[in-house]
């Protein structure tokens, strides 16, 4: 045995001897060998002599004795047995440990008794508490629910979405509730990072409103999963609200970075405060607070990088176009924009002007003007296939359409929505920019047409032609912004034709056409208000 650092020795014979564990070389170990060098190296050998009559020692060295693991197990119990028994005993309603009492490994092993203690008495006390966890957990699922439904019309029509906005959710709680169990003293850390994640990404998939809302949810859930103070939760909205913040327009990378520090900044920031206010005074207060401060730190630069990365992976998942790629997209080098200034300069032009036009009333409302200044660049793309056809294209002299019929006209003119579409999947853009193309002009009336087919008929006594069948095929704007590109194309393509454009007489043409498009029913299906 090895009671204090000795050995005892036993031989046949004779009276046990107790020596200092340090005395005894163990033959099986690297101690046979390093206690061989030094007894040669005291003897006066030197290398590469000394080496050699140490290794020599070190193979032929037989052990004196054996260790007897039957007989210490037995003297071990015995001593065991000797100690007498320490009860202590509480009484109940005594305090265990005081409110900022540092909580030692012996304190803590007398909590966890006190708890399986009272759970052995009341076996029910633990179910009722898994069944309060249980239902808070569903309160807070059909809130997260609702609120998506309510607000996000992309989510409500589209199952796939919201499968993805589900599984994206469980995900970021399974990480927090993980690391939490794995590595509780990161507590702040697991308590915050996820759900500033899931702002990162839905601040960039579905908007700053619908992710301070799913975000906040969140960190509600992760603050009752991980059973942790009540100090986690307005750190976690703390972060969640600066991140949200700083995602306004994703226009360039560096942007998420600076989300990720503010809201680790602010997360930081937060646990210092509530802590000041809320915790007890002791030695140890600035270290914890301290240590807690710079996990959630860490954790809000450690999600912005993350996001950076995943950013491209978060578009294809939502189907979404981040600020980004709309600036990219907006690039006249673009493939798609050469093609056009190549074979329809005029639409290209007039696209440039639209664009302008129509970011300017996007800002004036508060709508996504980046978003919609790269969809107005993009509406046109279709005439390129029969430029010829389209004024903005044509020299002055004869017009393409003089030797058509009405109707072959308006197959042409029609025509170029569809030809976009097709455009803007061959070239790959993004879906989100599909819908200017195919609602710039809604369901309007191709005027000048449907009145020459109508003159013709009068003519020859035909019949007259009906206004729907002289009408684009749809669909209407469903934003905001799909209303202004119609918007400003036609008070564009009406006011080059003007003589004399003042300012007066522009903004009677621009209330003359939003008025008629309203009542024809253009804007029905849009939250444009007046």
């Amino acid at each position: 045995q090895e009671p204090g650092g000795f050995i005892e020795l036993r031989v046949a014979g004779t009276a046990p001897l107790i020596v200092a564990k340090q005395a005894m070389v163990n033959v099986e170990g690297a101690q046979l060998k390093a206690t061989a060098a030094q007894l040669v190296r005291d003897a006066g050998f030197v290398e590469p002599a000394a080496g050699l009559i140490a290794q020599w020692l070190a193979a032929r060295a037989k052990p004196l004795y054996f260790f007897d693991a039957q007989e210490t197990a037995r003297q071990q119990d015995e001593a065991a047995a000797a100690v007498p028994v320490q009860t202590r005993t509480f009484r109940a309603g005594q305090l265990l440990v005081a409110r900022g009492e540092v909580v030692t490994a012996e304190t803590a092993q007398l909590l966890a008794a006190e708890r399986r203690a009272f759970a052995a008495q009341r076996p029910g006390s633990v179910w009722l508490h898994r069944l309060g966890a249980l239902l808070t957990a569903l309160a807070l699922t059909v809130g997260m629910t609702a609120y998506a439904a309510g607000f996000s019309n992309r989510i409500r029509r589209n199952p796939l979405r919201a499968l993805a906005l589900a599984l994206l959710t469980l995900t970021a709680l399974g990480a927090g509730a993980w690391g939490a169990v794995s590595a509780p003293t990161l507590l702040w850390l697991w308590a915050t990072a996820p759900a500033i994640f899931l702002a990162f990404l839905l601040a960039a998939a579905y908007g700053q409103r619908f992710a301070l809302g799913m975000a906040g949810l969140c960190a509600l859930l992760l603050a009752a999963g991980v059973d942790g103070p009540l100090l986690l939760l307005p750190a976690a909205l703390a972060g969640v609200g600066a991140c949200v913040w700083r995602l306004r327009e994703i226009r360039e990378r560096g942007v998420l970075l600076q989300a990720g520090l503010a809201a680790g900044a602010a997360a930081a920031a937060t646990t210092l405060a509530v802590g000041l206010a809320l915790r007890p005074v002791n030695d140890s207060l600035w270290m914890e607070m301290g240590t807690d401060a710079l996990w959630a730190l860490g954790g809000g630069v450690a999600v912005g990088m993350l996001a950076l990365g995943l950013l491209p992976t978060i578009e294809k998942l939502f189907g979404v176009t981040t600020g980004l790629t709309l600036i990219e997209l907006r690039d006249p080098r673009q493939p798609l924009l050469r093609e056009l200034q190549r074979r329809a300069p005029g639409t290209y032009n007039h696209s440039l002007t639209v664009a302008t036009i129509a970011e300017a009333a996007a800002e004036a409302i508060g709508a996504d003007a980046l978003h919609l200044y790269a969809g107005a660049l993009y509406h046109d793309v279709g005439k390129m296939h029969k430029p010829d056809y389209f004024i903005e294209n044509q020299t002055p002299g004869a017009s393409r359409h003089a030797n058509l019929p009405p109707s072959m006209s308006l197959l042409v003119i029609v025509g170029h929505v569809k030809d976009g579409l097709e455009l803007a999947r061959e070239y790959n853009l993004p879906r989100s920019l599909h819908h200017y193309i195919e609602s710039h002009h809604g369901t309007t009336l191709v005027e000048y047409f449907y009145h020459q087919a109508k003159k013709q008929a009068e003519k020859v006594e035909e019949y007259a032609p009906k206004d729907v069948e002289y009408r684009y095929p749809g669909p209407k704007p469903r934003t905001r912004e799909a209303a202004i590109l119609m918007l400003a194309d036609a008070v564009e393509s009406a006011a080059r034709t003007m003589k004399d454009p003042s300012p007066k007489r522009i903004e009677a043409l621009v209330h003359e056409l939003a008025m008629k498009r309203l009542h024809d029913g253009q804007f029905d299906e849009c939250d444009l208000t007046l």
